[in-house]
């Protein structure tokens, strides 16, 4: 089969309106990978159908498609970048279940589908704990804790009004986001599995200084006189006023990334440790820089990581990432464990997800990359 009648039958695909004989056409023809591999190597089969298809989703949107060569196995997630804005959830349509019939009832891989995360959060004031409103978006602290549509947060839980200070916290659990306004105007947006922490007079101190594990996204208030400081385990941030993400996951690289303004970023001595002559000092980064910070390796600063806040826009965005750092995310969003029976097959995606799929519809695009997903209970294995 040429390539034209390959755009043929992926625009139809695509649009919902392919046959069953059609379909039959196009999913014989993928099942050939194996001998063509063979015959040809995988290199070139694959392209070609990679850029196919790109280019029927391309036409199908209406808009120029970029040069494109060894798309395949990127080339289903940057179909979910495409179709997103063109039409939706395009891989869902009336006869969804003819083409993937592992998300019907009873499936053994996608027998139970799992939810996305959604507006989660635990709130710690002055030793007094509650969970927050899923209804909810976020929450805004002041004398009173409030939610952000005006509403009492609790009554019983209080901002900066008592003379001694405490300790506010934040918490999302895996599976969970929430929106945190600063009494000084601040705005912190926390994705999963990540702490806030701050002082009650926080708005008081010289320095407004924050603590953060996991991932947030900040808008900082400008206030030339009190620079605004983030603090996570290994490093240091000092700001006047600026829009920065940071991921600081236990066991993983810590990357901030600047999108308008300046930070300085600096080294925290380890615990019980020193820090050699190499890792010392700070950086300045400029808008769309990216530090990473790595246990014993110091502060390198790379071009900015243009995916990096997808995930305040309600995505998953990869550029070329590994198969392991997209189950990381999908693990910690879905709140799930992710096993390698086989080891970790050796993918690379780049292109979008919506995160208000459940896990099944995320994981239905990721397997034509011929990686097998089965959802088991609170586990998704991954395998060849």
């Amino acid at each position: 089969m040429n390539e034209d009648r390959i755009d043929v039958l992926a625009s139809k695909w695509l649009k919902g309106t392919i046959t069953e004989q059609e379909l039959q056409e196009l999913e014989a023809w993928y099942a050939t990978y194996d001998s063509m591999e063979q015959a040809v190597g995988s290199e070139m089969d694959e392209a070609a159908y990679g850029n196919a298809l790109y280019y029927a989703i391309a036409e199908r949107a209406k808009i120029k498609p970029a040069k494109t060569t060894k798309l395949w196995p990127r080339i289903f997630t940057v179909a979910a970048a495409v179709a997103a804005i063109a039409f939706g959830v395009w891989f869902y349509t009336s006869n969804n279940t003819a083409r993937h019939p592992e998300l019907v009832s009873g499936s053994p891989n996608y027998a139970n589908d799992i939810a996305p995360g959604g507006n989660r959060a635990t709130l710690t004031s002055n030793g007094k704990s509650i969970n927050l409103s899923d209804t909810k978006a976020g929450i805004v602290v002041n004398d009173d804790i409030k939610y952000n549509d005006g509403s009492i947060v609790n009554p019983s839980l209080r901002g900066g009004t008592t003379r001694q200070s405490h300790l506010l916290t934040v918490i999302t659990p895996r599976g969970g986001t929430y929106f945190v306004i600063l009494q000084d105007g601040t705005k912190v947006w926390l994705n999963a599995d990540s702490k806030l922490e701050f002082l009650s007079d926080y708005r008081n101190k010289l320095q407004r200084i924050v603590k953060i594990e996991g991932e947030a996204y900040f808008e900082v208030a400008k206030n030339k006189r009190k620079p605004f400081i983030v603090q996570s385990a290994g490093q240091n941030i000092t700001v006047l006023g600026t829009h920065f993400n940071i991921s600081a996951y236990e066991g993983e690289a810590i990357k901030t990334t600047l999108l308008e303004g300046s930070v300085r970023v600096g080294l925290l001595s380890p615990p019980g440790g020193e820090m050699s002559a190499g890792q010392r000092g700070a950086v300045t980064l400029k808008p769309n820089q990216q530090s990473h910070v790595t246990p014993n390796a110091g502060i390198t600063v790379t071009e900015a990581d243009p995916n990096a806040t997808a995930w305040v826009k309600g995505a998953f965005s990869f550029n070329n990432a590994s198969l392991e750092v997209v189950m990381k995310q999908l693990a910690r969003w879905y709140d799930v464990e992710v096993v390698y029976p086989n080891g970790i097959p050796n993918r690379r995606f780049t292109g979008d997800l919506d995160r208000k799929l459940t896990a099944a519809e995320a994981l239905d695009l990721l397997r034509f990359t011929k990686v097998k997903f089965k959802i088991d209970g609170k586990k998704i294995i991954v395998t060849k």
